[in-house]
């Protein structure tokens, strides 16, 4: 929601740019955190030791998402600085 809201603003109002991006990174922030809880979780669970190896796979994965949104919200930021100068 908030990278929308970014890119909105890109082509809208400039100004407005960074505080969307800036919730980007909160979120990304925020997501890393749980990423790193649900992994530990993982490993001091019961689970097969496979089972364990395929779930951390998954929450790298799902989490690879917030780091792919962080890095367009970066581009979206480099792009409004320029409009802006």
């Amino acid at each position: 929601h908030s990278l929308c809201e970014a890119l909105r603003h890109l082509f809208n109002d400039v100004s407005r740019v960074l505080p969307s991006i800036n919730q980007v990174d909160a979120k990304e922030s925020e997501s890393d955190h749980i990423e790193r809880r649900l992994i530990k979780a993982i490993f001091n669970s019961s689970l097969d030791k496979a089972d364990k190896i395929l779930l951390k796979e998954l929450c790298l994965e799902i989490g690879a998402i917030s780091d792919r949104a962080e890095n367009a919200g970066d581009r979206i930021n480099i792009i409004a600085i320029k409009q802006q100068s």
